[in-house]
């Protein structure tokens, strides 16, 4: 009998106050709905008139560039999604696909406050992505559930944006887990939840919540031309995901010298690179790390976004526990050295890149920034065997985004030989996913 009432809260909670002389109490209050967010984005699409774009060759590529690359359509696209609030300082969690090519994305509260967010990281692979917003008051966040033990039948509750239509609740049972999408004889997503709670276009990245108001699944995708299947990405592996996109050794170079695995209470030290930050400062293999900059580890939604607040240089203060000691160790933050990321392109893809300056951007329709542009090829070699071409622009190696040569090269830098590692290319406007196996 406690199912109706939640679900009551859950609504009431998304409608305003009708008499103002009777607030709620504040049982009924929920931070759930607060904490679902609109995410809408603009997408600048530059198109080039040119009558002969199919049927030129490579010799004549130039020639047409410079003309029909100054005759452009320029025209804006704008659409809607769906975020979850996963820490009081404004990280959003929602899909890769809703922000995957946009320009400029804006982030909604329930109060109706607007934030230009910022993209962090996206995981495609997961379709998964993670953004930040400044606020400066604390923000309310959805409380944490878990996917391991979810019963076929459960209640799920998804919370979303559908066409636009702020904060809709809608309700059903957990249908399937361990669910795969396919696209003809290829899986897409696998190891998503199934559900048919109703889940509409502008979805894409709300929440799924079990009876409890928690947090059990991001909405991902819907079953085409079906009704009442819906699918969302276990929480589960979505916050590990989340994790692994802040990943700071990446995004700002940050060396701290040590690896981790996750552990109760903390994050618990694997290995330890000598005469690193971490050696130096005296961290060992074992060390449970329960604190960084006086900040509770377990607290977070993931210790890696304690450390790349810092830059390279920063001296911060580990509270480790050691057996049945506790210590404080200051690790001085080290600086990734910066490969040769050409060199690597050609040793580990077999391919050429450039930047994409303004002009080259505007050929391929793209903005200057969102990508490396392919200048040739290797015969027979990794790039090429994948099926890239000169004039590809690469936009994501795995789950990082590659905006510039230097982003390419230190992804680059720690793939190994013979990894298979999915890529994501611009051609001819339309997007591309296929994998190379590095040599």
């Amino acid at each position: 009998m406690r199912t109706p009432l939640i679900l009551s809260a859950l609504f009431l909670a998304a409608l305003p106050t009708v008499h103002a002389a009777a607030p709620l109490e504040p049982e009924r209050r929920s931070a759930v709905v607060r904490a679902i967010v609109n995410i809408s984005t603009k997408q600048i699409v530059r198109h080039r008139i040119d009558p002969f774009f199919e049927f030129r060759d490579r010799f004549f590529d130039d020639v047409f560039r410079d003309f029909f690359g100054r005759h452009t359509r320029t025209y804006v696209q704008n659409s809607l999604g769906s975020g979850v609030l996963i820490s009081a300082d404004g990280y959003v969690l929602t899909n890769a696909h809703v922000v995957m090519r946009a320009s400029e994305i804006k982030v909604t509260l329930r109060d109706k406050k607007q934030f230009v967010a910022r993209l962090i990281n996206v995981d495609p692979d997961h379709d998964l992505a993670l953004l930040k917003i400044r606020a400066k008051a604390s923000l309310p966040v959805v409380p944490l559930g878990t996917s391991s033990d979810l019963m076929i039948g459960e209640t799920a509750i998804a919370i979303g944006n559908p066409f636009g239509l702020e904060n809709s609740v809608t309700t059903g049972v957990i249908s399937a887990t361990k669910r795969s999408i396919k696209a003809g004889d290829r899986e897409v997503f696998s190891g998503l939840l199934q559900t048919d709670a109703a889940i509409n276009p502008g979805n894409s990245g709300g929440a799924l919540l079990n009876i409890k108001g928690e947090l059990i699944g991001v909405n991902t995708a819907i079953q085409a031309g079906a009704e009442g299947i819906g699918f969302a990405i276990p929480i589960d592996s979505a916050m590990q995901s989340a994790c692994d996109l802040l990943d700071y050794r990446a995004l700002k170079r940050i060396r701290t010298g040590f690896e981790t695995t996750k552990a109760k209470g903390g994050a618990r030290i694997k290995s330890v690179q000598p005469k690193g930050p971490a050696d130096t400062a005296g961290l060992r293999p074992g060390d449970l790390i329960v604190r960084i900059g006086g900040r509770p580890v377990a607290a977070d939604f993931c210790f890696r976004r304690l450390i790349i607040e810092r830059q390279p240089g920063d001296v911060v203060r580990f509270t480790v526990r050691r057996g049945s000691r506790t210590l404080e160790k200051k690790v001085k933050l080290g600086l990734i050295p910066e490969p040769s990321p050409r060199q690597l392109a050609r040793k580990k893809l077999g391919l050429d890149v450039q930047d994409l300056t303004k002009e080259l951007a505007q050929a391929v329709g793209m903005q200057p920034g969102a990508g490396v542009l392919v200048t040739d090829v290797e015969k027979r070699g990794p790039a090429d065997a994948a099926g890239l071409r000169p004039s590809d622009a690469l936009v994501y190696i795995g789950r990082r985004r590659v905006k510039t040569v230097r982003d390419l090269g230190l992804l680059l830098k720690d793939l190994k030989p013979g990894t298979r590692v999915p890529v994501f290319i611009v051609r001819r406007r339309a997007m591309y996913r296929t994998a190379i196996m590095t040599r």
